[in-house]
């Protein structure tokens, strides 16, 4: 039983919503998180990266048409998820991670909020894992 909630990246939020694969480990672990009353974490800024997948899925890759796409835009508020906006702090710790392992704040920055909240990172970024692996609990999908 998960003792806090899970802190999904905007890779894992980007892979459920489009139904890429292992978008079920996603499902998954939300799943498994609201069955012990919790509501997984991510940061606000993850919903523009998950739109900015979308938009590559219609406009470049053409896999999904406007219609289905703005339908999957209003998934990402319909989430079960909590959305929390990065406070100084967390920048400031994202920073330092960032510069510690040459990788970019803006990834850096959630496992800033998984070490802040003590749940497990849940992402698709195979760099990021190893680096989180040595900070928190990381499910790679």
């Amino acid at each position: 039983m998960p003792a806090e909630p899970p802190v999904l990246d905007s890779s894992a939020i980007s892979r459920m919503v489009l139904l890429e694969d292992g978008w079920e480990s996603v499902d998954e672990v939300i799943q498994r998180a609201e069955d012990h009353d919790l509501v997984p974490r991510s940061l606000e800024f993850a919903k523009l990266e998950a739109l900015s997948s979308i938009w590559k899925h219609v406009a470049l890759f053409r896999k999904l048409d406007l219609t289905r796409a703005l339908l999957l835009v209003e998934s990402l508020s319909t989430q079960p998820i909590n959305y929390e906006v990065a406070d100084d702090a967390l920048m400031k710790h994202a920073l330092e991670l960032g510069v510690r392992h040459r990788h970019s704040t803006y990834d850096t920055s959630f496992v800033a909020l998984a070490k802040r909240t003590g749940g497990m990172l849940v992402t698709t970024d195979e760099k990021l894992s190893k680096i989180a692996a040595k900070y928190v609990k990381v499910l790679l999908v």
